[in-house]
């Protein structure tokens, strides 16, 4: 019941009795109740209220570290820069720190910084041990850099590199999966393509609103697999 939950909030934001205290959680729950809606527009300035406001670095990094992210998935990188960087100055821990250098390094890539220099940092993080869980996040970052400069081969494995590896960050690898899916069926390699499409559903999430896309695809792919699999097998029998 959004549209009720936004009057709430606006009744507790005009009302002259809220204490102060209370404005780091009234804006973080404006925010999160546009998010869920992705509304992303209407959740960025209460979220930088909930900065602003928050009492405590943790919290302060955290609303940073979901600023860079949103202004990351609208394509402004300048804005999305200064929130990553943001929360690296507020020493948070080691995850969000990570996470807010890697976002950095793709916001350079993807902006057509110099990948070799940005390819080389993100190789290099694989190479620390505490980095083991990340690699899925990492490789798939730098698929993301080399599709962009249409690299295709090297951005076809680093997405294997991906979802091969042992680490569970089962969604990075619905992503990866989903990214295999695209470029296969642009090759037109439709049994590849459903494949991929299957073990972007096995990873991603239940409730994840993407999941009707490769639903759908499956679905699509379903007996143009099956009877390519029928040709192949006669071809192969002949």
């Amino acid at each position: 019941k959004y549209y009720e939950a936004i009057q709430i909030l606006k009744d507790i934001e005009n009302d002259i009795n809220t204490p102060e205290s209370l404005n780091e959680e009234l804006y973080a729950t404006y925010a999160h109740t546009y998010l869920r809606q992705n509304k992303y527009d209407q959740a960025i300035p209460h979220l930088k209220k909930a900065v602003d406001f928050a009492k405590k670095k943790k919290n302060k990094a955290r609303y940073a570290f979901i600023l860079g992210h949103l202004y990351q998935l609208q394509n402004r990188p300048v804005s999305s820069d200064e929130y990553f960087s943001q929360v690296i100055k507020l020493k948070p821990g080691y995850d969000l720190r990570f996470h807010a250098n890697m976002n950095l390094l793709l916001n350079k890539g993807l902006s057509g910084g110099e990948t070799a220099e940005i390819e080389k940092s993100m190789l290099k993080l694989l190479k620390d041990p505490k980095n083991k869980e990340y690699e899925p996040e990492i490789y798939y970052s730098l698929a993301q850099i080399a599709k962009r400069e249409g690299r295709m081969d090297a951005c076809l494995n680093y997405l294997v590199s991906a979802v091969s590896s042992p680490s569970q960050a089962n969604t990075v690898k619905a992503n990866a999966y989903l990214m295999l899916a695209d470029i296969q069926f642009e090759k037109q390699q439709y049994g590849l393509a459903k494949n991929y499409f299957d073990s972007t559903l096995l990873m991603m999430p239940k409730n994840d609103p993407r999941r009707a896309y490769p639903s759908k695809m499956v679905a699509n792919l379903k007996e143009i697999s099956e009877q390519l699999d029928i040709i192949s097998l006669q071809d192969s029998l002949i």
